[in-house]
């Protein structure tokens, strides 16, 4: 049997005989009421003379206090890295901010999409490499054309054709062209580099299927 008292703290304080246990939600007053029970009052060459329970008692809140010990202090240890991990965050952001402020020339010069589109009047396939500043129009032909060169284009490389074959030819075209890895990507991007305009190229299937003679 025991009583519960609040305060105006937060603090509670629980009355068991004449043992006072304080109570708190602040782990800083709990911890100091931790570290006042270490029980070095009590020379360890005595402990031997406490009953059996007692001595099991304090042999496991000693182990124990050095475990809470050793979790607290790398919890600081932690505490301290996180700080600094953040304020280097922190400065990366800053720093790649600014980068990016400086480099987003490079993203309207050369970051393109591709598209395809069907002139029914002339029936014909257009198509547009669009990009932030500048825009570039072409032509790539009737279906027929389309596909037949394409697959002379690719004759000796039947995993292309075979794609090509399942995806159909307008998705397939628009998948290379737009593939950063991809040889005509790389031909559109070093053609740019020579003329941001690409004023001197005309954009048909003949440019970016090029057919050796």
């Amino acid at each position: 049997m025991y009583n519960r008292f609040r305060c105006q703290t937060n603090l509670s304080f629980v009355i068991v005989g004449t043992f006072t246990i304080l109570e708190t939600n602040y782990s800083g007053v709990f911890m100091k009421i931790i570290e006042e029970r270490r029980f070095d009052f009590i020379p360890q060459s005595m402990w031997d003379s406490l009953n059996k329970r007692d001595h099991k008692n304090l042999t496991s809140y000693r182990s124990t206090y050095r475990w809470y010990r050793d979790t607290d202090d790398q919890i600081s240890e932690l505490e301290d890295q996180l700080k600094s991990l953040k304020e280097k965050k922190k400065s990366y952001v800053t720093k790649l901010t600014r980068l990016n402020y400086e480099l987003e020339h490079i993203r309207n010069d050369f970051y393109f999409t591709f598209s395809i589109s069907y002139k029914k009047k002339k029936k014909y396939y257009g198509c547009d490499l669009n990009r932030k500043k500048y825009k570039k129009s072409g032509g790539l032909g009737s279906e027929k054309l389309i596909v037949g060169h394409l697959q002379e284009y690719y004759k000796n490389d039947k995993s292309k054709l075979d794609e090509m074959e399942r995806m159909g030819w307008n998705r397939f075209v628009r998948k290379v062209v737009q593939d950063p890895n991809g040889e005509i990507y790389e031909r559109i991007i070093k053609t740019m580099m020579k003329d941001i305009t690409l004023g001197g190229i005309s954009l048909n299937r003949d440019f970016l299927f090029p057919i050796s003679k």
